[in-house]
């Protein structure tokens, strides 16, 4: 998105391809001069894409509107706001229904109540199988404006059902405002929980997840038992009860699947979705399961306009899966995808993404042992230095970034990167023990002078990293990754067999199951 302040530049930038285009098509049926002038101006901008208002006018000068240009951007955001509501209204059956009310109030008008309430007859029945109550109560108004323009003499009773619906309407509106409002403080508390858990967060999730458990009934509508599986899922995931999760999310989807019309409405939801139920699948082993999801996921980012989390998500949990596996050759397309996705769209993803992407990319060609591929990949996330997120990934790539050198027998770098990467530790306050102890490793290895001596330092070196993992209550970034290849190394192996083998055979992916203490206390290395 435009980092402009200038409102166009900034809702220019929020198109899609599609909607662009679409845009290009809805400017011309405008008058020739002012769809010419609507069109030069949207593709200018388009073509430069400029960071500011001023920037804009000074390099448009000499077209042929830079006369006129206030009032035209003023004219071309009406003309895209236009179209955006025409491209979206195509698509939603909300918009599709709001028309059809429209219909019917121009029918009253003409004084055609019978056929205004055969529209409006239509129209309820669409609002009821798609639980647009809000849209059910305008149709109720206008139904009632009807009937006293054309009284009847089953008007009684017509006007006792119309408000006998009306409170059946108001009841499912409140309740599922209801179930909104706890699922919106679920949210918000679960974010927080996430990052720093305390009891009285616990308690406030426990409260709302006894609240919907409460409220459980027979009959609920489709939004509100989407709603409920939704919360508890949240609930099972934050207090690692993947199994329930899993169940709740499971009959989200299944859930969903039973409505393949509500699928195609609301595409974006069912993606967010079938994304949590993916999350919840990465610990399971059912690869034909996940397989399965992941090809739906696939198939539905290709068909919509999504939301790139969605698949940067997909992504992240495809790499997990299969490395957890040890089928690490299966990740080589999605790792495809992102590297392809790094340099065709790298202005378009936010910084932390990017790092994130950066990283993952570094590990795969890492555990392959192609410590060329993995270094560029190191490169390009340790040159986003203005960036104040991530510090662990930023920190730790600074090791990845020795090793790597290490390993393509860079020596005559190495000292000078050994130092930049104490540097820039000492200035971020960021050097841990795994830090320490792999730089003094690979010092250490740089002066061996024969293979013994490189074989009794990457011993102390792998002893030491075992002792940082067994004595730290969360496993440390990328402490497995530094373990699997200290290992190949004294098992003189390459780093991918190795891999493979230990995942494979692992009865989970736990690397405190992989990587026993070692039997006696290391002994330690001097710097």
């Amino acid at each position: 998105m435009s980092s402009s302040s200038d409102p166009l530049l900034q809702l220019i930038a929020t198109m899609s391809k599609q909607e662009k285009r679409y845009f290009k098509l809805h400017a011309a049926f405008y008058t020739k001069e002012q769809g010419n002038n609507m069109l030069r101006l949207f593709e200018a901008i388009e073509r430069l894409q400029p960071s500011s208002s001023a920037e804009f006018a000074t390099a448009t000068k000499s077209e042929p509107f830079a006369k006129h240009l206030s009032l035209l951007k003023n004219q071309l955001t009406e003309q895209i706001l236009n179209s955006l509501l025409s491209y979206g209204s195509s698509k939603k059956a909300s918009h599709v229904l709001q028309r059809h009310i429209m219909h019917a109030d121009l029918l009253a008008e003409r004084g055609l109540y019978a056929h205004a309430d055969k529209v409006l007859a239509r129209a309820e029945k669409k609002t009821v199988h798609l639980e647009e109550h809000l849209l059910q109560m305008e149709i109720l108004y206008r139904q009632r404006a009807i009937l006293f323009r054309h009284v009847t003499s089953e008007f009684e009773e017509d006007i006792q059902h119309l408000y006998t619906r009306g409170r059946k309407i108001l009841a499912e509106i409140l309740s599922t405002g209801t179930y909104r409002e706890m699922m919106d403080i679920m949210q918000v508390i679960a974010t927080r929980y996430a990052s720093s858990p305390t009891k009285a967060d616990k308690k406030k999730m426990d409260d709302i997840v006894a609240e919907v458990l409460r409220n459980k009934r027979e009959g609920l509508s489709f939004t509100n038992e989407l709603t409920h599986h939704h919360i508890l899922g949240t609930y099972a995931l934050l207090t690692n009860n993947t199994a329930d999760a899993l169940d709740h999310y499971r009959r989200i989807v299944y859930l969903w699947r039973q409505h393949p019309n509500r699928i195609n409405e609301r595409s974006g939801q069912y993606l967010r979705h079938l994304s949590n139920y993916l999350s919840c699948l990465v610990t399971e082993e059912t690869p034909e399961e996940f397989t399965t999801i992941t090809q739906e996921i696939r198939t539905r980012l290709s068909m919509a306009d999504a939301d790139p989390q969605i698949r940067f998500n997909l992504w992240n949990l495809e790499l997990l899966f299969y490395m957890n596996s040890g089928d690490i050759d299966a990740c080589a397309g999605t790792v495809a995808e992102v590297e392809f996705y790094l340099l065709s769209q790298a202005n378009s993803i936010d910084a932390a993404t990017y790092l994130t992407l950066c990283y993952t990319c570094s590990i795969y060609h890492f555990l392959q042992g192609d410590y060329t591929r993995s270094l560029e990949h190191i490169n390009l996330l340790q040159s986003q230095t203005r960036v104040a997120i991530k510090q662990d990934i930023q920190s730790f790539s600074r090791v990845f970034s020795l090793i790597a050198h290490y390993e393509r027998n860079n020596y005559d770098i190495l000292d000078n990167s050994i130092r930049s990467a104490r540097r820039y530790m000492k200035k971020s306050s960021a050097a841990g023990a795994i830090e320490k102890a792999v730089m003094s490793g690979i010092r250490a290895l740089v002066a061996a002078v024969d293979t013994r001596e490189r074989s009794s330092v990457f011993r102390v070196l792998h002893n030491s990293l075992l002792t940082i993992l067994h004595s730290s209550d969360q496993e440390p970034l990328g402490i497995t990754e530094l373990l699997f290849w200290t290992e190949s190394h004294l098992e003189k192996t390459t780093i991918r067999a190795l891999f493979m083998r230990k995942m494979q055979g692992a009865a989970q992916s736990n690397p405190r199951l992989i990587f026993p203490m070692p039997p006696a206390v290391p002994v330690r290395h001097n710097h």
